[in-house]
């Protein structure tokens, strides 16, 4: 089932309002730009794929619910991270992640998400994957077909270009828990995901450094 932000929609279903930290993530290359999605994690730190951040000139993001370039919201990158065992020559998912840190802080209004243990309950994925012309947030379920410590390779139709680099959560105690995020789609129905839970000490690791920087 693939969801699409409306006013209605998010008026009549609460879990809307709880998916606000999955954000748009616009890239400059060469003079090109690219969308993709990313997730927070605090006011200043968001995750990506590591392919959607690799050599970008400039990076911003996003927190309106539709993607416009003139009149969105957004607040610019100051570094990126990419893990340091991505190799896309050797694989287009494996590793597949980035930690996008921002020169000012998100809007208090958005939600931030704890990095959990995936204990095999049904996945619920968002991106803003472009569809009809126009990148709007989406909310689809995925199925898991495989699961090992670095990735989570799902039955996912709704999969789009887009869609890379947003999160995949499951839904326990009355929220939102971050356990995946979108990586690349195989064939035309299948997509990987990087498994987050044993990449939390390398995300900690410079989440804590850069708050001591600002202490």
């Amino acid at each position: 089932m693939l969801n699409i932000l409306t006013k209605s929609n998010s008026i009549l279903n609460p879990h809307w309002n709880q998916l606000s930290g999955c954000l748009i993530f616009e890239t400059f290359r060469d003079e090109q730009v690219f969308t993709s999605t990313c997730v927070a994690l605090d006011s200043t730190t968001l995750l990506t794929a590591a392919h959607s951040a690799k050599d970008i000139d400039a990076g911003f993001v996003h927190f309106n619910f539709l993607y416009d370039q003139k009149n969105n919201e957004r607040l610019k990158v100051k570094d990126i991270f990419i893990h340091p065992n991505y190799n896309e020559e050797k694989s287009l998912y494996l590793n597949d992640l980035a930690i996008i840190k921002l020169e000012t802080p998100l809007p208090s209004s958005i939600t931030t998400y704890n990095i959990g243990t995936f204990n095999y309950q049904a996945i619920e994925r968002v991106g803003f994957g472009g569809r009809d012309g126009k990148n709007i947030r989406t909310w689809t379920h995925a199925k898991y077909l495989q699961v090992t410590d670095k990735f989570i390779l799902c039955e996912d139709w709704c999969s789009t270009i887009g869609d890379s680099g947003g999160p995949l959560f499951i839904y326990e105690n009355g929220k939102y828990t971050l356990i995946g995020i979108h990586s690349t789609l195989e064939g035309d129905q299948y997509t990987y995901a990087v498994k987050l839970e044993n990449y939390q000490e390398w995300i900690e690791k410079i989440q804590s450094a850069d708050l001591l920087l600002q202490a």
